[in-house]
C-alpha cells in the first residue's frame, strides 16, 4: 500500500513539475502544492486529487525541434591576433575573416564531410595558412589585391576522383593566403612510436 502511494504521489509531482516548466504554475504555488501533497497519506484521496489534475490540466505544447545546423559552420574571425584552427569538421561552405592577423586553418581528411568544400577566405593586411594532409586537393578561386595566394608545391591542385577536393574563394588585400602540404613533426613520430607498442 506504501508503495501505491509513493508511485501515486510521484506521478501527481512530475505532473506540477511539467506545468511549472510551461509557466502554467508558478514556483510558489508548486511548493505549496507539494507540502499540502505531502501531508496526504490516504490513497483513495491521492487518486482523487491526480484525477482532477488531470482533468483539469491545460494541454502542453509540443517540444520545439532542434534548431537546423547553421549554414557557417564554425566560422571565424581574426581580429589583431594569431589563431589556430584544427580538428573541426567543416560544412560545405564556411568563411574565414582576417584583419591585421595570422590565422592557421589546419584541414585533415577527417574534417572534410563533403566531397567539395568552399573555404571564403578574407584576409586583409593579415596572414592565413591552410595547412592540409595529403589526398586533399586544393583549388584557388581567391582573388589577390596588392597581396598573394600562394598554393606551395606538393599540394593537389588537380581534382582526383575519390579524393577531396577544397576550394578556397575570396580574396587576399595586402596580405597573403598559402596552402601548404602538412608534414608529420616530431609529436607524430613519438605518437606514432607509443602506437606500435600498445598495440
Amino acid at each position: 500500500m506504501a508503495l501505491d502511494i509513493e508511485e501515486r504521489r510521484a506521478r501527481i509531482v512530475t505532473m506540477l513539475s511539467d506545468q511549472v516548466a510551461h509557466d502554467v504554475l508558478s514556483l510558489d504555488e508548486y511548493e505549496r502544492a507539494l507540502d499540502s501533497l505531502n501531508h496526504v497519506d490516504n490513497p483513495v484521496e491521492l487518486a482523487r486529487i491526480e484525477a482532477i489534475l488531470k482533468e483539469q490540466m491545460p494541454e502542453l505544447p509540443p517540444p520545439e525541434a532542434p534548431p537546423p545546423p547553421p549554414a557557417h559552420f564554425s566560422s571565424g574571425l581574426t581580429l589583431l591576433s594569431n589563431r589556430v584552427t584544427a580538428g573541426s569538421s567543416l560544412t560545405q561552405r564556411q568563411t574565414f575573416f582576417t584583419l591585421m592577423g595570422n590565422h592557421t586553418i589546419r584541414i585533415s581528411k577527417g574534417d572534410l564531410r563533403n566531397q567539395e568544400t568552399y573555404l571564403d577566405i578574407i584576409s586583409v593586411m593579415g596572414n592565413t595558412n591552410i595547412i592540409v594532409d595529403p589526398g586533399i586537393t586544393v583549388i584557388s578561386e581567391a582573388f589577390p589585391i596588392l597581396g598573394n595566394v600562394t598554393i606551395e608545391s606538393g599540394v593537389e591542385q588537380q581534382r582526383q576522383t575519390g579524393h577531396p577536393t577544397v576550394i578556397i574563394t575570396g580574396s587576399a588585400i595586402m596580405a597573403n593566403i598559402t596552402v601548404r602540404l602538412y608534414k608529420p613533426g616530431f609529436r607524430d613520430t613519438v605518437n606514432a612510436f607509443i602506437d606500435t607498442f600498445r598495440s
